[in-house]
């Protein structure tokens, strides 16, 4: 089932990335799904979309079948798996922000002032992406895309400041084994 998972992460992580670059444009430094590759130390601004958390933070941050998530954490109370297969499923990710204004010479309060506004920028873009899509293959719907936490770490001193956030998401999403996109969808 995890290779069916990944499929429709990729579709969310896609929409994702399409929503955060559309809304903050270049001036943003990268954004990208994955690992930064690129040097922490010459890059101001970073935002990467992890599937898992990079930090290891939250190991418990994965992925999960409705039937083992809490009630408190369901949208709906129904059961996980019907008639025909279907599953419904919690799936979960990171984004990743990285501001180091090690070069910069900002005041600190100067840097969390824009460290602050785009992680509030993030989370904004998280929640408002459309609640409700098919994944590509047409046997996923997605509902409810929403940022659940958001972790944050400091570092370095005068003048040389970094900040790291994590801004955890999570989606209700349900499959169904027999639906394809060569049937029509109605939910796009």
């Amino acid at each position: 089932m995890a290779e069916i998972v990944n499929s429709v992460k990729v579709d969310i992580s896609d929409r994702m990335l399409k929503a955060l670059q559309d809304a903050l444009g270049n001036d943003t430094g990268i954004i990208k799904k994955g690992p930064l590759h690129a040097s922490p130390v010459k890059t101001v601004q970073a935002i990467t979309l992890r599937d898992m958390d990079p930090s290891s933070l939250s190991s418990g941050w994965i992925d999960r079948r409705y039937a083992t998530v809490p009630t408190d954490k369901r949208r709906f109370k129904m059961a996980d798996d019907e008639i025909g297969g279907n599953q419904a499923w919690l799936l979960r990710g990171v984004a990743h922000l990285q501001f180091n204004f090690a070069r910069s010479k900002k005041a600190r309060e100067e840097a969390l002032v824009e460290a602050e506004y785009y992680k509030a920028q993030t989370q904004d873009i998280i929640n408002v992406m459309p609640d409700v899509f098919s994944s590509t293959d047409g046997r996923w719907s997605v509902m409810d895309i929403v940022v659940d936490h958001v972790d944050v770490k400091e570092q370095g001193g005068d003048k040389s400041w970094i900040w790291t956030y994590f801004v955890f998401w999570e989606a209700s999403a349900y499959y169904n084994p027999y639906r394809s996109k060569y049937y029509g969808s109605d939910l796009d």
